[in-house]
C-alpha cells in the first residue's frame, strides 16, 4: 500500500527499513515509524505542530474530554467493516489507537515528525508514517476507509487513495465549538464557519452534529487552548486573560461528515 514518495513504486519491508523496485530506502526509526516525506516537499526543517503543541494536546485528549468523538468515528466506520483505513493527520495517534483496536490495518500519518514519533512510541498496532496530506504516499484505490479529523483538506488525494464504495469520514469544528473559550480570548466572538459539504466524486451519506459541555480544570484549560491555533495568534495577552478567567464548562460542537466513493 505504501509508495516510494520519490518514484512512486511500491515499498516493501525489509528487516529494518521499507525498500522499493528503485533502490531507494527508508529506516525504521527506534519507536517504529518511517519517514516519507521528502525534503523538497518541507516549508521549514520541522514542519507541523511543535513539540509544544503536541505535549498539551497528549495531556489534554488523554483526561477523555473528546472520548465521545473518538467512539462516533469508530462507530460509523463500523457499519461498514473496512479492511484497511487511513487516518490523514493523525498528530499524536489519539484516534488512530483506537482504529487499530478495532479494525485490521490502520496506517496514521502527520507532517509533524515529533507527533508521529510519539503515536508510533505509545501505539504499536497501527503503521505511522510522516507525509503530506497533499502528497500522500499511498497507491491509488487501495483504501477502504479514509479519515480526516480536524486535518487540512486534500480532496484530490484523498479520492485518488480510497477505492470505489469506500468510506470517508470527516470531523469538522461546529458552529459553537469551544465558544466559551474564545469569549475568554476576544471581545467580539464569531461562530466557526462551515465549510460546504459537496465534494466531487463523493456521495454526502450522512452530515451530523455532535454536542456536548465538558469542564477542564486549569491545567486541562490550559493544555487546550495551547493545542489550538488560539495560542499563537493571542499569545501572551491570551494566557494572562485565560489564567485571570475563572473555570467554566466549555462546548464541544463537532460536525461529522459520512461520504462514500462513487
Amino acid at each position: 500500500m505504501l509508495i516510494c514518495p520519490h518514484c512512486g513504486k511500491s515499498l516493501q519491508k525489509k528487516d529494518r527499513a521499507y525498500v522499493c523496485a528503485g533502490r531507494h530506502s527508508f529506516d525504521l526509526s527506534r519507536q517504529g515509524y518511517v519517514n516519507l516525506l521528502p525534503v523538497s516537499a518541507r516549508k521549514t526543517e520541522n514542519p507541523g505542530d511543535n513539540a509544544a503543541m503536541i505535549a498539551c494536546r497528549r495531556r489534554f485528549l488523554s483526561g477523555g474530554a473528546y472520548s465521545p468523538l473518538r467512539e462516533k468515528v469508530c462507530e460509523i466506520l463500523q457499519a461498514f467493516r473496512p479492511s484497511s483505513v487511513l487516518d490523514c493527520g493523525c498528530a499524536d495517534g489519539y484516534y488512530t489507537e483506537e482504529l487499530a483496536k478495532r479494525f485490521p490495518c490502520v496506517f496514521g500519518f502527520d507532517i509533524s515528525r515529533d507527533a508521529v514519533r510519539l503515536a508510533a512510541a505509545t501505539d504499536k498496532k497501527a503503521v505511522y508514517f510522516v507525509a503530506s496530506s497533499f502528497r500522500i504516499p499511498v497507491s491509488s484505490a487501495s483504501v477502504d476507509a479514509v479519515t480526516r479529523i480536524f486535518a487540512p483538506d486534500a480532496p484530490e488525494e484523498f479520492l485518488r487513495v480510497l477505492r470505489r464504495g469506500g468510506a470517508f469520514v470527516e470531523v469538522l469544528p461546529g458552529e459553537r465549538h469551544l465558544s466559551e473559550l474564545k469569549e475568554i480570548l476576544y471581545e467580539t466572538v464569531r461562530p466557526n464557519r462551515v465549510p460546504s459539504s459537496v465534494r466531487e466524486g463523493m456521495k454526502l451519506l450522512s452530515e451530523e452534529e455532535l454536542i456536548y459541555a465538558f469542564t477542564p480544570d486549569a491545567d486541562g484549560r490550559r493544555d487546550l487552548y495551547g493545542m489550538t491555533p488560539y495560542a499563537y495568534k493571542t499569545g501572551k495577552s491570551g494566557e494572562e486573560k485565560l489564567a485571570a478567567a475563572p473555570v467554566c464548562p466549555v462546548t464541544a460542537h463537532f460536525v461529522l461528515r459520512t461520504y462514500v466513493r462513487i
